[in-house]
C-alpha cells in the first residue's frame, strides 16, 4: 500500500511558493509608475503565487500562461516576471503529470536568459529543471537536477533571495532522499538530505515562509527517520504539522499527521508501557487524518488514514473497533460503488482478522 510519506512528497514541491512573492507582484499591480500592462501581469501573476501556495495547478497553468504573454510583451521591464510566470507554468506541468513537457520548456527559457546575460532568470530555470527532473525522470536526470540545484543555489545566494535559495535546498533534499531510494542503501544520501532540509528550514524561516519551512521540515523528518533518529523525525513533523495547520492547508496537515501515526506505529518502543502511549498518540494523530480527509472529501487519503487508524487501533488493544470500522467502511464504500475505496478497506479489515488469528476470515 502506499505510505503517508510517499504522497505527501508529491505534494511539497515545488509548489511551495506562494505568498510572499505574491504580496510584491501585488504591490506591483498598485503602483502607477509602471504601464497599464505590466500592473495587469502583476495582478495575474499574484493570482498565479496565490493559487501555486493553495496547491490548485490547472488554474496556475491557465493564469500563467496569460501572464507569461503579458511579461513578454513588455520586453526587459518585464523580464523577471516572465521568469516567475515560467516557473508557475512549469509548476503545473510537473503537478498534471507532464515533466518531459515542462523540461523541454525550461531548457529552452534557460538558454534565453543565459544569451541575455540575465543571473535571476537563468537561476529560476535551474531551479525550475531541478523541480522537473528531481523524480519520476530516471537516475541519470535526477543526478542533472541535483547539479542544477546546485547551481542555482550559488547564484541565489549571491543575489541574496533567500526563498529561492531555500527552494533550491529543498530540492537537493528531495533529490537525495530519491538517491537513497533508488540505490536501496547509502547513510550518505540521508545525511547530505537531511543538511540541506536543515539549511533549507533555517532560510524558509528568515524569509518568513512558513509553508515552505514546514515542507522542509517534513523532508529532514524523513532523512532523520532514515538514520534511525527516530524522536528527532517525529519532532520534524510535529512542527510540520503545526505549521500546515496554522497556515489552513488541511491536506497537507492530515498527511503529516497520518506519516506520525505510521512512524510512531513502525518504530513502536521495546517497553510495553512506552510502546502503548505511543499507540494510542499514533490512533490520536491518525484519527485527526482520516476526519480531515473526509471533510475534504479525498477519497485516497482516507484510505490510507483509515489503514493507519485500524493499525493504530490493534497496537492499542482495540481489535474489536478496529474490525467494526473496518466492517462499517466496507459497506459504505460497496453502498457507493466505490471499487478502490471498498478494496481498501478489506485490506484493513484482511489485517483485523490477522491479528485475531481468524484466517478462514
Amino acid at each position: 500500500s502506499i505510505l503517508p510519506h510517499q504522497l505527501l512528497r508529491s505534494m511539497v514541491s515545488p509548489a511551495v511558493d506562494g505568498c510572499t512573492t505574491a504580496a510584491a507582484y501585488h504591490a506591483a499591480a498598485e503602483d502607477t509608475s509602471k504601464t497599464e500592462q505590466q500592473r495587469k501581469a502583476s495582478r495575474l501573476q499574484a493570482e498565479v503565487e496565490e493559487l501555486l501556495y493553495q496547491d490548485r495547478a490547472e488554474e496556475v497553468l491557465e493564469k500563467a500562461g496569460e501572464a507569461l504573454g503579458l511579461f513578454r510583451e513588455v520586453g526587459d521591464a518585464g523580464r523577471q516576471g516572465v521568469a516567475d510566470a515560467l516557473r508557475g507554468v512549469v509548476a503545473a506541468q510537473i503537478a498534471l503529470g507532464r515533466r518531459k513537457e515542462a523540461n523541454g520548456l525550461a531548457t529552452e527559457e534557460l538558454q534565453k536568459f543565459k544569451d541575455v546575460g540575465d543571473q535571476e532568470g537563468s537561476a529560476k530555470m535551474m531551479l525550475a529543471l531541478a523541480e522537473v527532473n528531481c523524480d519520476q525522470r530516471g537516475s541519470k536526470n535526477r543526478e542533472l537536477a541535483i547539479l542544477y540545484a546546485e547551481d542555482a543555489r550559488k547564484d541565489f545566494r549571491e543575489l541574496g533571495l533567500e526563498r529561492l535559495e531555500a527552494l533550491c535546498c529543498l530540492e537537493l533534499a528531495n533529490a537525495q532522499l530519491k538517491n537513497r531510494v533508488s540505490a536501496g542503501e547509502g547513510e550518505g544520501f540521508d545525511q547530505e538530505a537531511l543538511e540541506a532540509a536543515e539549511d533549507a528550514v533555517q532560510l524558509f524561516e528568515a524569509a518568513g515562509d512558513k509553508k515552505g519551512e514546514a515542507c522542509s521540515l517534513h523532508a529532514a523528518a524523513m532523512a532523520k527517520l532514515r538514520l534511525e533518529d527516530v524522536p528527532g523525525a517525529l519532532a520534524s513533523a510535529r512542527r510540520a504539522a503545526s505549521n500546515f495547520g496554522e497556515l489552513g492547508l488541511t491536506k497537507l496537515q492530515a498527511m503529516e499527521e497520518a506519516c506520525i501515526a505510521d512512524w510512531l506505529l513502525r518504530n513502536a518502543a521495546e517497553d510495553e508501557e512506552e510502546a502503548m502511549s505511543q499507540a494510542k498518540e499514533a490512533l490520536a494523530a491518525a484519527q485527526q487524518s482520516l476526519a480531515a480527509f473526509k471533510q475534504l472529501g479525498d477519497k485516497a487519503g482516507e484510505s490510507m488514514a483509515l489503514d493507519t487508524v485500524v493499525r493504530a487501533q490493534l497496537s492499542s488493544g482495540q481489535p474489536q473497533a478496529a474490525q467494526d470500522l473496518a466492517l462499517k467502511t466496507v459497506e459504505e464504500r460497496r453502498s457507493a460503488g466505490d471499487k478502490a475505496g471498498e478494496a481498501a478497506a478489506l485490506h484493513s479489515l484482511v489485517a483485523v482478522y490477522l491479528a485475531r488469528q481468524d484466517t478462514e476470515k
